[in-house]
């Protein structure tokens, strides 16, 4: 890293998978931080991280590469990096004299054996992104799992959440004290502009000019419920058109196949259009202008934020949401979409109606207050105060 003026505070950030929701998240709030004059950020990734291209902030991409094309070895490139690559994150830091290590990631599997490397590192100081602040699934041993993760975040000087109920949950689940929780907003998250207006897209992807049509978005996983959503489909006397744009499958979740006999099954093949594969930035725009709307019909027991909701709010398209306390707080607070009374269909369905109602009625919707309160730049400044707070106590 190079020379800063004294006054400025040094954090490394630690990203340990190659892209996603979250690696889009640390990618923004580094661009943010990298903005601010008296911070200086650094990034700790993978060579195949996905923005790495893109970045405008000093990046060290030399963790250890997890991707195999090998389902085996896989396996065992993913295991061995939850050693060595926070090892080799926190011999960075120090070598770096950095005055804050941020994680996006929490390698909590092993913490109970890198946490002696974390405790040499010292004054280095730990803080994490708690996106999820528990884990509904173990990679090996839950019970384990779930007691190194706890004593990470006992461990961790500051830890950053996106909602009140998180911070209650986080409370509830460890021994940590009110004041190394800190609330911050998630960005939106913006694509290209769609390619032609909304009637020609239309036309394009095959959908009447009357239909209402759904956008559900994202690669799929079993927590989404999509299944629950293509249910309440089914029960409905006109079913509205939906479009799947996402890959499905993935360790542990039901594969293109499942939701395909599903559509045969619940006789929605001519209601929806699956785009099973990864889908390129260039085409983002033209799916959000194309939908109405952006069902979010997460099990309520996911607890974190959506990337996918701060790219329908970029392109200002309302929500469905369910109770998922996360997101049922973004709506609750400021009107966006609709949220349901639970994850069932028939939930599922009184909210589509009820949301297709407003949108058919010309109801507006609070996108620009949304992208006030939920900037990254907000973000980056209570970020960067939390940092200079710890690099003040440092001893």
């Amino acid at each position: 890293m190079t020379a800063v003026e004294p006054s400025s505070v040094r954090a490394l950030m630690y990203m340990f998978f190659p892209g996603g929701g979250i690696g889009r998240y640390t990618h923004e709030l580094a661009e943010a931080l990298h903005e601010l004059p008296d911070v200086e950020v650094e990034l700790a990734c993978l060579r195949e991280f996905q923005f790495l291209g893109e970045a405008t902030y000093p990046t060290w991409p030399q963790l250890l590469r997890i991707h195999s094309d090998k389902p085996l070895y896989r396996r065992m490139r993913f295991l061995t990096g939850q050693f060595v690559s926070p090892r080799r994150a926190i011999q960075r830091a120090v070598e770096g004299k950095v005055d804050v290590l941020h994680l996006s990631n929490i390698n909590h599997l092993t913490f109970p054996l890198w946490r002696r490397w974390l405790k040499n590192a010292r004054p280095l100081k730990i803080a994490a992104t708690a996106h999820d602040v528990r884990r509904s699934k173990s990679m090996l041993n839950k019970r384990w799992e779930t007691n190194a993760l706890r004593q990470f975040y006992e461990n961790a000087d500051a830890l950053f959440i996106h909602s009140s109920q998180q911070k209650d949950d986080l409370l509830d689940f460890a021994n940590v004290a009110e004041d190394v929780i800190h609330q911050v907003p998630m960005g939106t998250m913006p694509y290209a502009a769609p390619t032609a207006d909304k009637a020609a897209l239309r036309k394009r992807f095959g959908i009447g000019d009357s239909r209402m049509v759904g956008l559900f978005f994202g690669n799929i996983r079993d927590d989404k419920n999509l299944d629950g959503l293509l249910t309440a489909m089914s029960l409905q006397s006109e079913p509205l058109f939906l479009i799947i744009a996402g890959r499905a499958g993935g360790a542990g979740n039901k594969t293109d196949e499942h939701y395909r006999t599903r559509i045969n099954e619940l006789r929605l093949q001519e209601h929806v259009l699956f785009l099973d594969r990864f889908i390129e930035n260039e085409e983002v725009g033209d799916l959000f202008a194309v939908a109405d709307f952006v069902p979010l019909c997460y099990l309520t027991t996911f607890t974190s934020q959506s990337a996918v909701l701060n790219v329908a709010m970029h392109y200002d398209r309302p929500i469905l949401v369910t109770p998922a306390p996360t997101l049922a707080e973004t709506v609750r607070e400021l009107n966006v979409g609709v949220a349901t009374e639970s994850d069932t269909p028939e939930s599922l369905l009184a909210g589509v109606e009820s949301l297709i109602a407003k949108i058919e009625s010309g109801a507006s919707f609070e996108f620009e207050e949304y992208r006030r309160r939920n900037s990254w730049q907000e973000n980056a400044r209570i970020t960067r105060n939390v940092y200079q707070d710890l690099a003040s106590r440092r001893s």
